[in-house]
């Protein structure tokens, strides 16, 4: 029988920052790390597209990278 894994507290216990991000790049959960280092008041910017809580990333390389990947083009080299 296997034991059910809490993502969440797996995430949060990581010494990096992460953001999940749904298909339509709407932000739906930011773990600890990040809340701890960040002035921003993150449960507001759950929903929130990532280009509308951080405009500069936007036109960006992770953005662009993102799309690719949630509309399935983005392939193995």
């Amino acid at each position: 029988m296997s034991e059910k894994i809490d993502y969440k507290q797996l995430i949060d216990g990581l010494d990096s920052g992460i953001i999940l991000l749904n298909s339509a790049m709407e932000i739906v959960y930011v773990n600890e790390w990040v809340r701890e280092r960040s002035v921003s008041v993150f449960d507001s910017l759950i929903g929130l597209n990532i280009s509308t809580a951080y405009p500069q990333i936007e036109k960006s390389e992770l953005a662009e990278t993102c799309l690719r990947i949630f509309n399935n083009e983005l392939t193995r080299g």
